[in-house]
């Protein structure tokens, strides 16, 4: 992804996943969700401030539960309202896009996009939100561009006018994962380098690859083309817990070991490049 204005990055990236208008009967993924959300809580009034300096996680999940993470992709309709879209569906130059993640644990959350064979940039933490900080809290969902920009720097744009592709990969982990720069240090790697993205080196990339080839059960997508509830829409503002009223993730992943407290879930995205007349 190429960077504008420190915080716009291209988004064209590829994937093959399966995508479901709604809640089948018979749904072979309902025990997996309902595992995921059945560790919600009824959201907090107060904002819950997850980034507080040198605060840390109010703990994990339950002992013997397994990592869990979850995310939605959103696009913007005519009407300027977000809807889960499908990330295997082929978007196009000027394309809004935004995702949404969620952990069934407190933790730390890390976000790289990777464009081709080139190194792993590092887009979440910034040092330009939240003092650095990526500590996250349980069923907080967490908006990519953050919703604590302005309304507008809210949405990823497909800006190549040529066929690209790349990847995300939303890495959840319950310690911080050392040899990366976050809070005061990634702030001062900004400054330094003029709020450019941090590059992932060979070994931390490699932790993170073995990591998403761990062992995990995913369930397809669903609720795809549905708009974008309010209530989900003030727990990513005000950084308060979903409901389990609210809807789930469209795409949930859990570790099949509960031992392990890293995971990593991968996104890939396809721009078909300039939009001609009839596609």
């Amino acid at each position: 992804m190429k960077v504008r204005n420190g915080r716009w990055f291209t988004l064209c990236l590829c994937a093959g996943l399966l995508g479901v208008g709604a809640v089948a009967q018979g749904d072979p993924d309902a025990g997996t969700r309902d595992a995921f959300i059945s560790t919600r809580r009824a959201p907090v009034k107060q904002r819950a401030n997850a980034h507080r300096a040198n605060a840390r996680p109010n703990g994990v999940t339950p002992a013997g539960q397994s990592l869990g993470v979850g995310y939605t992709v959103y696009t913007m309709n005519k009407a300027g309202t977000p809807v889960r879209v499908s990330p295997n569906q082929e978007f196009h130059t000027g394309d809004a896009l935004r995702f949404l993640v969620e952990s069934n644990s407190d933790g730390y959350l890390y976000v790289f996009n990777r464009d081709g064979e080139n190194p792993a940039k590092m887009i979440y933490p910034s040092p330009v939100l939240q003092a650095g900080s990526n500590r996250i809290r349980a069923h907080v969902p967490y908006q990519l561009p953050s919703a604590h920009e302005d309304a507008e720097r809210q949405w990823f744009r497909f800006l190549s006018e040529t066929p690209t592709r790349e990847e995300l990969c939303f890495v959840v982990t319950t310690e911080p994962l050392p040899g990366i720069p976050v809070g005061r240090q990634l702030v001062a790697y900004g400054e330094t380098y003029q709020k450019a993205s941090w590059t992932a080196p060979t070994d931390v990339w490699n932790v993170i690859q073995t990591a998403l080839n761990r062992p995990a059960r995913e369930t397809n997508e669903l609720f795809i083309g549905t708009q974008q509830k309010a209530s989900e829409m003030v727990a990513v503002s005000r950084e308060i817990g979903l409901a389990p009223s609210d809807p789930p993730p469209s795409k949930v992943k859990y570790n099949a070991e509960a031992a392990n407290r890293m995971l990593v879930s991968r996104v890939e995205l396809r721009s078909a490049g300039k939009r001609f007349p009839g596609n």
